[in-house]
C-alpha cells in the first residue's frame, strides 16, 4: 500500500469515525492494518472506536499497540491514561501521562488531563500543581480554570477558587457548569442569593440542566423558600431520574418543614436506588437520631467518614480503632470531631470508659485543653496537632455512642462531669458586679456563622428586647464573633456585663459559668458547657432543631438540668422569647426569696 493509498484510507475511515459510522470505520481500518500493521494511526482509532463501545480491555490493548508502532505519539498516550484510568489502572494511566508530558511538555490541555487523572486517583496536591502548569502556559484556558477551581474549594481555598470560578465564567460564558460551580461555592459560604442567579443564568442557557434545578432547589430551601425548592427537585428528578441526589435533597427539605414521615420514605427511597449515596445515609442518620431512633441512627451515622462533603476528612493512626471491645488496661485516644459544642457533649464517655477499666486520653481543638483537664474520666489531654502520646487504640468522639451501645435510656447524662478551676472562680469573684441580689443571667444569641444551619438557630439580639428590660436581672454576654455588636444597641439600665473580653478559652468561661444562676443560649458550645457543668440552662431551638434535641419535649436527656424553649412554627422567634420572659420573670421572684428558686 503506498503512502499516498494509506493516507487516503486513514482518512476516509476518520471521516466514517466522525460521522458516528462506527462499524464502516472500523472496517476500513481493519483494511489498512491488514494491508499496513506497522502503522499506528489506524490502530488508534481502532482503539478509540472500543472505547467508544464500552469495550475497555480491547481499547488498552490496541492503545498499546498503537503507542509502541508510534513512540513519538502524546497522543496515543493520553488515549491509553484515558481507558486505563476508566479501569481504575491509576499508576499505569499516570505513567502514561508522564509519557506524553515528555513529548509535549508544553501543551496546556495534556497537564490539565493529567490534573484530572491524579484527581480522580487521589493525589489531589499534585493535581493542583499540574492545574497550575497548564494555566501558566495557556492563561485564557477555561476548562482547566473550572476543573482548578472545583478542587480548590475541596481543599477549602474559597478565595481562590471563586477566582477561578470567575475566570472560567468570563471565558466561557456560555458554560453553564461554570455558573453552577461557582454557585456551589457561594451556597458554602451562606450566599445563597447570589448562588440564585448563577443557577438561573445556567438554566437560561440549558433549560434542561437537572443538577442546575436541584442545586436551584438547595439555595431555594436555605432561604426557607420550602415549596420552591421541592419544585425544583421534582423538576431535576422528571429531566434525570436517576439523579438520587436530587431524591435526598428532597427529603431534607421535608425534613425542614417538619414532614418526617415523608422525610424518611424519600431517604430510604434514595438508599435503595443508590446504596453508595454515603450523604443520604448521613441526612437519615440526622432523621433517625432527632426521631430518637438510635439504634438505627448511630449505624447509619457511621457513614460520615465515606461522605467527601464531611466537615472533615477521615484521619489514619497508627493503632487500632476501638470498636467497643473490653477497653480494660487499655489506653484509649478519643480524638474530637466537628464543632466544640460536639466535644463537650461527647467527653461524657471518658468516665464510662474509665469506669471499664481504661485510661483515656483526649485530643480536642486547643480552645478546650485547659477546661478538660477537669473532665471526668479523662487522664490527660493534647491539643490537635501536637505530638500523639503512645496509646493502644483511637475512637473519634462521635463513633463513642454506638460502641457504647448507647440508646435513649442509657445516655450516660450524669452531671457535673466538667468541673471549673476553683481558683479561676474565686478569681472571677472580684471581677463580677457587686451583689445587688439580682438574678445573674448570661446570654447568647448567635452560633458559629459558618455552620450549614446557623441561619435557623441564631436569634438577631433585637428579638430577645423584651427580656432585658426586665426588673431585679443582670445580663452576662457570653456572645463571642461578630455578632456581639449587637448588644451595643440594647444595654439599658447599665445591666448588662460583658467579660469576653478576659475569655482566653472554654476554661475561662466556665470559671465564668460557675458565677450564674442561669444560662439563656441558642445552639451554641456555650449550652454544651452550662450543661456538663450542671449548671441551669435555657435552651432556644428553632422549629427542627439539631438531632441531639429530639421533638416535642421540654427536656434533654443528655442535659438534666437544661429545659427546651422550642418554636412552634418555622422562623417564629417572638413567642419563643415571650415564654422565656415569662419564666424569667417569675424566676426573678422567686431568687429574691430564699429557698424557692427554681428553674426546672
Amino acid at each position: 500500500m503506498t503512502q499516498d493509498a494509506l493516507i487516503h484510507a486513514y482518512a476516509v475511515a476518520a471521516d466514517h469515525y466522525k460521522a458516528g459510522r462506527l462499524q464502516q470505520a472500523e472496517d476500513a481500518c481493519r483494511e489498512i492494518v491488514a494491508r499496513a500493521p506497522n502503522q499506528g494511526e489506524p490502530w488508534q482509532l481502532l482503539g478509540t472506536i472500543a472505547a467508544d463501545r464500552g469495550q475497555i480491555e480491547r481499547a488498552v490493548a490496541l492503545f498499546r499497540r498503537a503507542s509502541q508502532l508510534s513512540p513519538a505519539s502524546a497522543e496515543c498516550q493520553r488515549n491509553l491514561a484515558r481507558v486505563l484510568k476508566r479501569q481504575n489502572q491509576f499508576d499505569a494511566a499516570i505513567s502514561a501521562y508522564r509519557r506524553a508530558l515528555q513529548l509535549e511538555p508544553g501543551d496546556a490541555p495534556t497537564h490539565a488531563g493529567f490534573g484530572d487523572l491524579l484527581k480522580a486517583a487521589g493525589r489531589e496536591i499534585e493535581a493542583l500543581a499540574a492545574y497550575e502548569r497548564a494555566l501558566a502556559i495557556r492563561p485564557d484556558y477555561g476548562q482547566a480554570y473550572n476543573n482548578y477551581g472545583l478542587l480548590l474549594q475541596r481543599h477549602h481555598r474559597n478565595h481562590e477558587a471563586m477566582a477561578a470560578y470567575q475566570n472560567a465564567m468570563a471565558l466561557l460564558p456560555d458554560l453553564p457548569e461554570c455558573q453552577v460551580n461557582a454557585a456551589s461555592l457561594l451556597q458554602t459560604l451562606g450566599r445563597h442569593e447570589e448562588a440564585i442567579v448563577l443557577l438561573e443564568r445556567a438554566l437560561s442557557l440549558r433549560p434542561d440542566y437537572a443538577l442546575a434545578h436541584n442545586n436551584l432547589g438547595n439555595a431555594l430551601r436555605a432561604l426557607g423558600r420550602i415549596d420552591e425548592a421541592l419544585s425544583r427537585y421534582d423538576r431535576a428528578l422528571s429531566l434525570d431520574p436517576a439523579l438520587v441526589i436530587a431524591l435526598n435533597n428532597r427529603a431534607v427539605t421535608w425534613m425542614q418543614a417538619g414532614q418526617f414521615q415523608r422525610a424518611g420514605d424519600e431517604f430510604r427511597r434514595a438508599i435503595q436506588r443508590d446504596p453508595r449515596l454515603a450523604e443520604t445515609h448521613w441526612n437519615y442518620a440526622l432523621l433517625l437520631l432527632l426521631l430518637g431512633d438510635f439504634s438505627n441512627g448511630w449505624a447509619e451515622y457511621e457513614w460520615r467518614w465515606r461522605w467527601s462533603g464531611f466537615s472533615e476528612p477521615p484521619r489514619i493512626f497508627s493503632r487500632p480503632l476501638w470498636q467497643g471491645e473490653n477497653p480494660a488496661g487499655k489506653a484509649i485516644l478519643v480524638h474530637a470531631e466537628q464543632g466544640i459544642g460536639d466535644t463537650i457533649q461527647f467527653v461524657r464517655y471518658a468516665r464510662l470508659l474509665a469506669g471499664r477499666g481504661a485510661s483515656v486520653i483526649v485530643e480536642c481543638q486547643p480552645a478546650l485543653v485547659r477546661l478538660l483537664r477537669s473532665a471526668a474520666g479523662v487522664d490527660s489531654v493534647i491539643a490537635r496537632g501536637d505530638p500523639l502520646p503512645p496509646y493502644d487504640l483511637h475512637v473519634p468522639s462521635l463513633g463513642l455512642p454506638i460502641r457504647c451501645r448507647t440508646t435513649l435510656q442509657t445516655i450516660p447524662a450524669a452531671v457535673p462531669y466538667i468541673i471549673a478551676d476553683p481558683m479561676a472562680v474565686e478569681s472571677w469573684r472580684t471581677r463580677l458586679d457587686p451583689a445587688n441580689g439580682a438574678l445573674r443571667v448570661g446570654i447568647v444569641w448567635a452560633g458559629n456563622p459558618n455552620h450549614v444551619g446557623d441561619h435557623w438557630r441564631s436569634i438577631p439580639v433585637s428579638t430577645l428586647a423584651p427580656l432585658f428590660t426586665m426588673p431585679a436581672v443582670n445580663w452576662y454576654s457570653l456572645q463571642l464573633g461578630a455578632a456581639a455588636s449587637q448588644m451595643s444597641a440594647q444595654t439599658g439600665a447599665g445591666r448588662l456585663f460583658d467579660h469576653t473580653a478576659d475569655l482566653r478559652d472554654f476554661a475561662d468561661t466556665a470559671a465564668l459559668l460557675a458565677h450564674l444562676d442561669l444560662i439563656i443560649s441558642v445552639d451554641t458550645a456555650a449550652a454544651h458547657l452550662a450543661g456538663a457543668m450542671g449548671k441551669r440552662v435555657w435552651l432556644l431551638l428553632p422549629y427542627v432543631p439539631d438531632w441531639r434535641w429530639l421533638l416535642a419535649r421540654a427536656d434533654s436527656p443528655w442535659y438534666p438540668t437544661m429545659k427546651l424553649f422550642r418554636q412552634t412554627s418555622v422562623g417564629a422567634w417572638a413567642p419563643v422569647v415571650k415564654a422565656v420572659a415569662g419564666e424569667l420573670e417569675q424566676a426573678s421572684r422567686e431568687h429574691r426569696s430564699p429557698g424557692r428558686f427554681n428553674f426546672s
